[in-house]
């Protein structure tokens, strides 16, 4: 196409978010929680998109380290550099919190009486 050319039809694609486990259009916190409940886990006895929702993001139906490489890649593009590290300091944070609510329980719930 030469310079004073104009195309006669533009099209833009809508492309989904990739490694957006929850297919709520955003690659953000709730994914990485479905890949970690699905890591390491053996998903050859599912379909592709099943075992693509749990976190096989190469199509090789099992959550290993390479689909960690590779969500990790995709969430740092989306977020940028260092965003993935935030979100495990996020992640491990969250956790500390929700364990940290039920030590009061813990604490004043005492011996029980028989």
């Amino acid at each position: 196409m030469e310079a004073n050319e104009r195309p006669l039809l533009t099209i833009e694609l809508a492309v989904e978010a990739p490694a957006d486990l929850n297919e709520d259009g955003r690659l953000d916190f709730l994914d990485w929680e479905k890949f970690r409940m699905g890591h390491l886990a053996d998903l050859s006895a599912m379909t592709l998109n099943e075992a693509y929702l749990r976190g096989d993001l190469d199509g090789d139906l099992d959550n290993d380290e390479v689909d960690f490489a590779v969500f990790k890649q995709l969430y740092e593009h989306q977020h940028g550099a260092g965003a993935f590290t935030a979100l495990l300091k996020v992640t491990d944070l969250e956790r500390k919190q929700s364990f940290c609510w039920g030590c009061p329980q813990l604490l004043h719930s005492g011996p029980t009486k028989k």
